[in-house]
């Protein structure tokens, strides 16, 4: 606590933050087979977030500043696939239809 009035300095500001990016892939594919009674699907994605914005623990205490500093520094990757088959011929006997 300051005992007089008045601001300090604590943080640098970063005027390189920018808004986080995202890149989105998805295809994907779908059958009917049977007069619709055998569905399936699949499915295949990618995701990438970049520039994520952090707070970064590296910049050094003696500067007389925070012990951290943010910016744009993060990135996710995810992928994968999902994929599904429904049979739904004896639900269409139970309740009557063709």
């Amino acid at each position: 606590m300051n005992a007089y009035p008045g601001y300090s300095v604590n943080r640098y500001a970063n005027p390189n933050i920018t808004w986080e990016e995202s890149e989105k892939i998805n295809m994907g594919l779908e059958m009917n087979l049977f007069n619709e009674a055998l569905k399936t699907t699949f499915d295949i994605y990618r995701d990438t977030r970049s520039k994520i914005y952090m707070v970064r623990q590296n910049f050094p205490s003696t500067a007389g500043l925070e012990a951290s500093i943010s910016g744009n520094v993060g990135e996710v990757k995810s992928r994968g696939f999902e994929a599904s088959v429904d049979y739904q011929k004896i639900l269409l006997l139970i309740y009557g239809h063709p």
